[in-house]
């Protein structure tokens, strides 16, 4: 019925729509692949001075110049003379885009175009122990350690082997997969496992750390589980078991496991929607389902207004 009420109130003109999908996609391309990043704001001297120390007067500082980056996302980074780079993040999505723009007009170029992108990515891997995986172009601060330039991580490797996946499943096409499987080695070999009491599994969030993030073990074990492999699946159900483990019982989840970490531990939308993605392709497991089930609704009564 809601379908039906959207269909009836909703009129589309099909002309108008390629039309403005045609300049978006010449606008992006004329931008090109360097960009500014969400986090290049933590490669900046201030924001690893600030993280150096702990003290009130450092953590201020670090809250202001987030703050004012917020608020003036572009203005700060020039004023910084932050430059803009290639992310392999953003050249994945991108090539994801063109994959879904060839599915919907059939046209080759969008298709070439997705390739040339992924096997750019696969040419410039990230630096990790094992596998292949990728990072972002510039030294950045977490709250672990100073990461350095280009080193593999979480979120975007998963991000990255979730494309290649993608064109494999649109094309056939071996090489994808086989670079995809490299990615998977990434996270089976090239980062390290916290056993936990339980046996559950948490990942780290590069080679050079022992943290325990939850979405970004989530987002791990549910490339895995998709990638396929059977020698995978004992790790993706003992990273499930962590994911599930950690949920609070109002459904919620901290950023990063309770007690692994000092300092803030937040709970918000952006990180939930992590979980919940990676728990939506584990939801052939009952323990996953009801996770899923519990996160999602205290997702949607937490995290989004009436309207």
């Amino acid at each position: 019925m809601i379908d039906d009420c959207f269909v009836q109130k909703t009129t589309v003109n099909l002309s108008n729509v390629r039309a403005c999908l045609d300049r978006s996609v010449a606008f992006t391309e004329r931008l090109g692949l360097e960009t500014y990043d969400p986090f290049d704001i933590k490669s900046t001297e201030l924001a690893v001075w600030s993280y150096k120390k702990k003290n009130h007067w450092r953590k201020a500082v670090r809250s202001a110049l987030y703050g004012l980056e917020l608020f003036f996302p572009i203005g700060i980074r020039k004023f910084m003379n932050i430059p803009k780079k290639e992310s392999s993040g953003g050249t994945a999505r991108w090539a994801q885009a063109n994959m879904a723009l060839y599915q919907l007009t059939s046209e080759d170029r969008f298709l070439k175009r997705a390739r040339e992108l992924l096997q750019r990515l696969v040419e410039n891997p990230g630096t990790s122990k094992a596998g292949m995986g990728w990072g972002v172009p510039f030294v950045w601060q977490a709250y672990f350690e100073t990461v350095p330039t280009n080193t593999a991580v979480s979120h975007t490797s998963q991000s990255c082997g979730n494309a290649l996946l993608d064109y494999h499943d649109l094309t056939g096409e071996q090489w994808a997969f086989e670079a995809a499987e490299k990615c998977a080695d990434f996270f089976v070999k090239g980062l390290n496992q916290t056993v936990r009491p339980s046996g559950a599994v948490a990942l780290s969030y590069t080679h050079l750390d022992t943290s325990q993030v939850i979405n970004a073990s989530a987002e791990a074990a549910a490339f895995l589980h998709r990638c396929g492999r059977p020698s995978d699946q004992p790790l993706v159900w003992k990273v499930a078991r962590f994911l599930c483990e950690t949920q609070n019982a109002d459904g919620s989840w901290y950023y990063s496991a309770p007690g692994s970490v000092e300092g803030s531990n937040p709970i918000d939308s952006y990180h939930t929607g992590m979980n919940l993605n990676g728990l939506l392709v584990l939801a052939s497991n009952p323990e996953c389902l009801a996770a899923l089930e519990s996160g999602l609704k205290f997702h949607m009564d937490n995290h989004f207004e009436e309207d």
